[in-house]
């Protein structure tokens, strides 16, 4: 019988990658950044900008591409990341029950460093990985949006967890969308209304009843 389906972010929720973002872009442009601003693109090359000379500001499609193609296919600046605290004993045990796929808004180009980190911690446990972005020859992005690839799943789709407010609202009418917010940083958000701040809690809601 096939498994229900259970839909995770990469980043911030199954690994910490937040270090290695703002560690490369502090090499890229030679600025001390807002860590606060590191969840929202825009403020992030804001934050950037605000610290550089007139003729270095950087615009925001280009601070995207050069992120895009230098971070995060690069397996050397991702060789620290480690997984989320409780992330390695909880997702092998949800592998039993449940069919695991990954939705992130990275590009399909980062998957060999997705996958890396996948086997290195939790081998086996992920039945799809999905990017919404991909880049065409031509230089052109297309895009599969999260909710996109959540509605054409077959199957029974259980939950879909993210760490972005955003993320979650997008998709809160068609699945059971839990904000993960381990450090509580969006208690302002009053328009997400499942809320869940860490692995043992994920292991709770989905497990206990099996």
């Amino acid at each position: 019988m096939k498994k229900p389906n259970l839909f995770f972010d990469f980043d911030e929720f199954l690994f910490s990658t937040k270090d290695a973002a703002i560690a490369y872009i502090q090499h890229r442009h030679g600025v001390t950044i807002n860590l606060d601003r590191y969840y929202s693109s825009h403020e992030l090359v804001q934050d950037v900008n605000e610290k550089l000379e007139d003729s270095k500001k950087v615009d925001h499609a280009t601070f995207i591409d050069d992120y895009g193609q230098n971070f995060l296919p690069s397996h050397t600046w991702h060789e620290d990341v480690q997984p989320m605290p409780g992330m390695t004993e909880v997702v092998p045990r949800l592998a039993e029950h449940y069919s695991l796929h990954i939705v992130t808004s990275r590009q399909k180009q980062t998957l060999p460093v997705i996958e890396k980190l996948l086997e290195m911690h939790v081998p086996g446990c992920i039945s799809h990985i999905h990017c919404v972005w991909t880049k065409e020859p031509s230089g052109v992005f297309s895009s599969v949006s999260k909710r996109e690839f959540i509605e054409s799943t077959q199957g029974e789709n259980i939950a879909f967890f993210d760490d972005s407010p955003v993320e979650i609202q997008a998709v809160a009418d068609i699945i059971p969308a839990y904000l993960f917010d381990p450090h509580f940083l969006h208690n302002e958000e009053t328009g997400v209304q499942k809320r869940i701040h860490s692995w043992e809690e994920i292991g709770e809601l989905l497990l206990k009843n099996l």
